[in-house]
């Protein structure tokens, strides 16, 4: 827990229904990454670490993953005896949560009904800032990365939509109408994300 360090941070370890989100903000997220890499074995190696963490954001506006808490990313330290290697970035896990996966089947066909609100809801709940949208945290992360973590957006708009629809409905042990509104929340958020501004 690398925040730990940051006087203004409260864990959230051993209460994960408390609400509030002291200090796990963005500007305490940056600060503990300064002079970190991005994850090792990757093609973001090289990047700074906080520019791939933007990434992570843009990938949780997209898919509604709403439980990026500070036990959902992590420092990664180089193997005893290497001291020559940069701390890490991780990978990006645990996205249980995300493309509306507590949503009852009974009920995937009426959110799909009005899939622009149900989007318009999708809110940083494990930040300080819990009213936030989670495009908005995204945006907000953009603004205080590298020239880098620009890129995600360009990358984001050479997506396939097609592909997306494809992908949600390849997925044997999932339903038609889950697949439909998985398939809906990501072409929703995409064009959401496409259409937030960059500038201060």
């Amino acid at each position: 827990m690398v925040l730990l360090g940051i006087e203004s941070y409260e864990s959230c370890a051993g209460d994960r229904r408390s609400n509030a989100r002291p200090g796990h903000n963005l500007k305490n997220i940056a600060s503990v990454m300064t002079g970190l890499l991005g994850p090792a074995g990757t093609d973001y190696a090289d990047w700074a670490a906080f520019d791939v963490f933007s990434g992570y954001l843009l990938l949780d506006a997209l898919c509604a993953n709403n439980d990026r808490h500070a036990e959902n990313w992590a420092i990664e330290e180089p193997p005893l005896g290497d001291a020559d290697q940069p701390d890490r970035l991780t990978a990006s896990f645990d996205h249980g949560s995300a493309l509306a996966s507590s949503i009852e089947e009974s009920v995937c066909e009426r959110k799909l009904s009005d899939i622009h609100r149900f989007c318009e809801r999708g809110k940083a709940k494990r930040f300080e800032d819990r009213k936030q949208s989670l495009v908005g945290l995204w945006r907000d992360s953009v603004l205080i990365a590298g020239k880098s973590a620009v890129l995600w957006r360009d990358r984001l708009e050479d997506l396939d939509p097609d592909k997306l629809a494809e992908t949600c409905h390849g997925v044997d042990i999932v339903s038609a109408s889950r697949a439909n509104l998985m398939t809906a929340i990501l072409e929703e958020n995409r064009r959401r994300i496409l259409r937030c501004s960059l500038q201060n």
